[in-house]
């Protein structure tokens, strides 16, 4: 299951070089601050409880044909992006409707959780399964057998949940690293939650240095669903942080099907051993997660970036009120550039290849 990119493995507990014993490290996890050292079981325990608290989802074999091709029978080495959305969603309904105290550590009971799997099931006919992703995907130019970006990903989970009353969750994507809130209260209704996804590219290569603690800092928003993102055909769940270090869960490891009714699919889909990966090893192109239920969170979400900006100096994204406001600021930025520029001060950059 590990990959060499990792840095060390939290539940093993393997010691890189310059990492003393009883240092006390913070570890925060999507809002929630640990204190953790190497040789205290207490705090080791603490964080495997937090991340078996998350939906794990991984590559899987299948009964059924993944997609309009017959020969792809799992997802293994193309589909793990996908999954990286299925934990988000995954997280994001439990929110929803299996609300829980972090503080006390009081989690989803079995049942709670195990209705909602039913919903990520390895067949055709479930909503969330990678079968209908894979179908989904079409409209974003991919199918299955190919690897998908965060954004890509963000997109597919838009067409498919927002089709889904029932579900009490709806999609929007912040195109443009733009985030306007007139869009955000227009969706609001009492029986559906927003999962707002922000995609982004913070770098060339690699994360930019000066990006760094925006992208830590986001791990303290009471608003965050995790990052989406990881390295180049790679993706992980990022859920916080620890030093210069990424907190994640990941999917690249395969397992039987997904049935929510057998004993084994609440074993299956939980992970106590969360991964740590070097900011600097970071793909810059991620998306951004968020839970939004009403306007008083979305009040403390757009209070929390605000703060985020003035601790940090860096801005992530832009987030403006309304959408006329948006597309004035937009005209302004291009007529700018093209007086400012010229077509030769530019390099031609083949973004597909960085995806």
């Amino acid at each position: 299951m590990a990959h060499a990119v990792f840095t060390y493995d939290v539940g093993d507990l393997e010691h890189e070089e310059g990492f003393a014993d009883e240092v006390e490290h913070t570890v925060i996890i999507l809002g929630r601050e640990f204190k953790f050292k190497y040789t205290d079981q207490g705090s080791r325990d603490e964080i495997r409880s937090r991340a078996s608290a998350f939906l794990w989802f991984t590559y899987r074999n299948s009964e059924y044909a993944i997609g309009d091709s017959p020969r792809h029978k799992t997802d293994r080495g193309w589909g793990c992006t996908l999954r990286v959305g299925q934990m988000i969603v995954g997280e994001a309904l439990q929110r929803c409707h299996c609300p829980r105290d972090y503080d006390k550590l009081s989690y989803p009971s079995e049942a709670a959780r195990m209705s909602i799997l039913k919903e990520f099931e390895d067949r055709p006919d479930r909503v969330l399964s990678v079968h209908a992703m894979a179908m989904q995907s079409k409209f974003v130019g991919k199918r299955a057998g190919q690897w998908h970006t965060p954004t890509d990903v963000a997109h597919v989970l838009r067409l498919a949940v927002n089709e889904q009353e029932a579900m009490g969750l709806q999609v929007h994507v912040a195109m443009d690293s733009m985030v306007v809130l007139d869009d955000l209260r227009k969706l609001f209704r009492a029986d559906r939650a927003t999962l707002l996804f922000v995609p982004l590219r913070l770098g060339i290569d690699i994360v930019q240095a000066e990006m760094i603690p925006a992208v830590k800092r986001f791990f303290h928003s009471p608003s965050a669903l995790g990052i989406m993102g990881g390295r180049p055909g790679a993706a992980h769940y990022f859920i916080g942080y620890m030093d210069h270090n990424l907190l994640l869960l990941d999917p690249h490891t395969t397992q039987d099907p997904l049935r929510a009714g057998s004993q084994d699919a609440l074993v299956s889909c939980r992970c106590s051993r969360p991964m740590l990966l070097d900011l600097d090893k970071v793909d810059p192109t991620m998306c951004l997660a968020f839970l939004l239920t009403d306007e008083e969170s979305l009040q403390r979400f757009a209070d929390d970036y605000n703060a985020s900006v003035e601790e940090t100096g860096v801005r992530l994204f832009s987030m403006l009120d309304t959408k006329s406001f948006a597309s004035s600021v937009a005209v302004a930025s291009s007529l700018a550039e093209e007086e400012e520029f010229s077509d030769d001060d530019f390099e031609v950059i083949n973004m597909s290849a960085m995806s």
